[in-house]
């Protein structure tokens, strides 16, 4: 009677089996080679069936040929259907993640923001355009600036008029230059 290798094993017939390697499966006996797990999954030692090939670190989603990678800014480190945990607010990571360490806090906030990460305010809100206008006159700058197409004209018209001390100009919309100059 010639032996053949398992489900999960190959080798030739009569000789000896080779349980398969990771992230590969053999859901037949005989001497077929093992086969590999889609490109974005696991598996592992000696797996018997595709379902055995699960999400790949840093991908999420029901396995075999459904993993999708992790999205900007969150990560995923372990193998399975389980998803993918968000990094801490304003910190950033590349897509497909595998751990917490890929999160970092860029050294500026992201357009449409102003402060220092993690503190990082809507740039559109009147006390965060106040605020940035006083650090950036109490340094003894000019101030040119455009609000930009996301604030609107009460937040330019609201800087303008709250530069009590200070000589702002509005230059039509959102656009403003101020000096440290006083008001006459």
């Amino acid at each position: 009677v010639d032996c053949t290798c398992n489900a999960g094993s190959t080798g030739p017939d009569g000789g000896v089996c080779t349980a398969c390697s990771r992230n590969t499966y053999k859901s037949t006996t005989g001497s077929a080679s093992c086969a590999l797990c889609p490109i974005t999954n696991v598996s592992p030692i000696a797996s018997v069936a595709i379902i055995n090939c699960t999400c790949s670190p840093g991908y999420t989603g029901p396995g075999v040929t459904a993993c999708a990678k992790c999205g900007e800014n969150t990560y995923k480190s372990t193998a399975g259907s389980g998803t993918c945990t968000s990094c801490p607010p304003w910190y950033t990571s590349p897509s497909a993640s595998t751990s917490f360490s890929t999160c970092v806090l860029p050294t500026t906030c992201p357009t449409g923001f102003v402060g220092t990460p993690p503190e990082c305010a809507d740039a559109c809100t009147h006390e965060a355009v106040a605020t940035e206008m006083e650090r950036t006159l109490s340094e003894g700058l000019e101030h040119f600036g455009n609000l930009g197409t996301s604030c609107d004209w009460e937040v330019a018209a609201f800087y303008y008029a709250h530069a009590t001390n200070h000589n702002c100009k509005n230059l039509g919309g959102a656009k403003y230059f101020c000096s440290r100059q006083q008001k006459r």
